[in-house]
Parts: structure tokens; C-alpha cells; sequence
């Protein structure tokens, strides 16, 4: 009891962004848990991708509505970081690349929107 008061005080005194941020992070590494929200973000973000893809909608435009509706903060910085190499002129690919558990096997193939949605598909 005496834990959770101190831990509720510290958490008073931050940034109103830090919790959330922290509690992002903390959602994502939990042992059984954390597998289910990571499978379930990035299930979203794949099929949200897809379908802009799939929609004809710029790939720049596609990854700021991603990372708007990814429901997690720490996510949505992962997905602002291929925002910006794509911006820079990397391929989205690329991109993706050395970022764990991130589905860039979508990335790979050239079916613009198909191949994102069928990932989504198995990462359920």
C-alpha cells in the first residue's frame, strides 16, 4: 500500500505526456500481456497502412495518419522516426529496418497495400 501511494505521488509530480508515455512502454513489456498489445498495435498499424496504401493515399500522408491512430505513444515515436527517413528520401523499407518487432516483412514486398493487409491478417 505503502509502495503504491509513493509510486501515485511520483507520478503526480511528472508531466502529464510521461505517464502515458510510461505507461505505453510498460504495456508493451509485459510477459503475456505485452505480446497480446504489441500484436494488437501493430495488427492496427498494418491494416490502417494497407488500406491508405491500398487507397492511393501518399505514403508520407499514410504514415501521419498511422502514427495518429497507432493508440500508443511509444509506437507512434516509431512510426514519427519512419515518417522522417522516408521524408529524407530513404525507401520505406528501409526504414523499417533494425526496429524490433516492427512489421517491416510488410515493408518487403511490392504490393503497396495487399501485402500490409495480410500481414495484419497473421499477426492476429
Amino acid at each position: 500500500m505503502l509502495a503504491l501511494a509513493v509510486a501515485l505521488r511520483i507520478l503526480a509530480g511528472t508531466r502529464p505526456g510521461a505517464v502515458r508515455r510510461w505507461f505505453d512502454r510498460f504495456k508493451l513489456i509485459l510477459p503475456v500481456v505485452g505480446t497480446i498489445c504489441r500484436k494488437v498495435v501493430l495488427s492496427r498499424f498494418a491494416r490502417t497502412f494497407g488500406t491508405l496504401l491500398g487507397s492511393g493515399v501518399p505514403i508520407l500522408q499514410a504514415l501521419t495518419i498511422v502514427k495518429e491512430t497507432a493508440g500508443n505513444l511509444i509506437v507512434g515515436s516509431v512510426i514519427s522516426k519512419i515518417h522522417d527517413s522516408v521524408k529524407e528520401g530513404r525507401e520505406h523499407r528501409r526504414a523499417a529496418e533494425g526496429i524490433p518487432d516492427f512489421p517491416g516483412h510488410g515493408f518487403r514486398h511490392g504490393g503497396r497495400g495487399r501485402t500490409i493487409r495480410r500481414a495484419a491478417g497473421h499477426a492476429r
